[in-house]
């Protein structure tokens, strides 16, 4: 069975509250949860936008970011959903990328958990959009 961004998250969940606990796990679900969440976005963005994002060419974390952050649907509701997926997505790619790449920079618990709460949030956001998207 393939691996869904709901997966993503499970791991990263699990990583936050294993026990012992570790900083490679907290950064390792910092990176999980932020993947959860880029799955899950850039699955609803290929669905609703031509060409998908996943076909075009460029780095892909700042094409999904912009299709959100410059949305321009005419429903104000869908708009303003849209844009805060690419405000998060673009403050918790900067996490990811900490949590990946700043190993002189201790993760903390609180830190992690705050992060894994903000992914969550947003992947809500993302299948609110997916389930109007279906309705229309």
């Amino acid at each position: 069975m393939p691996v869904t961004y709901k997966d993503f998250c499970t791991d990263a969940n699990e990583l936050l509250h294993s026990v012992p606990s570790s900083e490679s796990k907290l950064r390792n679900s910092v990176s999980r949860a932020y993947y959860g969440l880029y799955h899950g976005a850039l699955a609803y963005a290929d669905k609703v936008n031509v060409p998908p994002i996943s076909d075009r060419a460029g780095p892909s974390h700042e094409k999904l970011r912009a299709f959100y952050l410059d949305d321009m649907a005419a429903d104000t509701s869908i708009r303003m959903k849209r844009r805060r997926v690419g405000y998060l997505l673009k403050v918790l790619v900067g996490n990811r990328r900490k949590a990946d790449y700043d190993l002189h920079n201790v993760v903390m618990q609180i830190d992690a958990d705050v992060h894994y709460q903000r992914c969550v949030e947003c992947i809500s956001v993302v299948e609110e959009l997916e389930a109007l998207n279906k309705a229309a």
